[in-house]
C-alpha cells in the first residue's frame, strides 16, 4: 500500500454540457489521457445504498459495462463533489483512483481533476480537497 501523501497530481479535463441530449461532451483533456471517457451523463442512482451517494456520473455502456462510473459525494464547496474510480489491472489487481468533479453554476461546464492511482483514505478526505481546491482556485 502506497503511503498517503499531500502531494498528488491531478489531470484536468474539461467537459460542456449538451441540453438535445443530456450528456457533457470533452472539450480538452491531456494528450494520451484515455481513462475519462469522451461522453458522461448525470443522474440518480437507483441504488444509493450500495454507491453511497444519491447522484452518479457514467460514461455509454460499451461491452455491457460502463467503462467510467461513480457515485457524486458533496464536498463543502459549492458545486465540487469527489467520487472514485476503480479499474482492474490485467494481473487483476484492483486500482483506485481519487476524482474531483467542479460543476459550473448552472452545470453548463464541467471540469475534472483525476489524481491517477491516488488512494485517499476517509480520515484525510476533507483535509486533501480543502488544501487542494483552495490552492487551484488561488485563496
Amino acid at each position: 500500500m502506497k503511503p498517503q501523501t499531500t502531494t498528488a497530481e491531478a489531470k484536468v479535463l474539461s467537459y460542456s454540457f449538451n441540453p438535445e441530449n443530456g450528456w457533457y461532451l470533452q472539450t480538452s483533456a491531456p494528450p494520451g489521457f484515455i481513462k475519462v471517457s469522451a461522453e458522461l451523463r448525470v443522474e440518480e442512482t437507483q441504488r444509493p445504498d450500495i454507491i453511497g451517494a444519491s447522484t452518479i456520473i457514467r460514461s455509454r455502456q460499451k461491452g455491457g459495462r460502463y467503462e467510467f462510473f461513480t457515485g457524486l459525494r458533496p464536498t463543502e464547496f459549492p458545486g465540487l463533489f469527489y467520487g472514485d474510480f476503480f479499474e482492474r489491472r490485467p494481473n487483476g489487481d484492483k486500482v483506485n483512483s481519487f476524482v474531483l468533479f467542479a460543476f459550473s453554476e448552472g452545470n453548463q461546464r464541467l471540469t475534472i481533476h483525476f489524481f491517477n492511482s491516488f488512494k485517499l483514505y476517509p480520515s484525510r478526505r476533507a483535509t486533501f480537497i480543502g488544501d487542494y481546491w483552495r490552492a487551484v482556485r488561488g485563496q
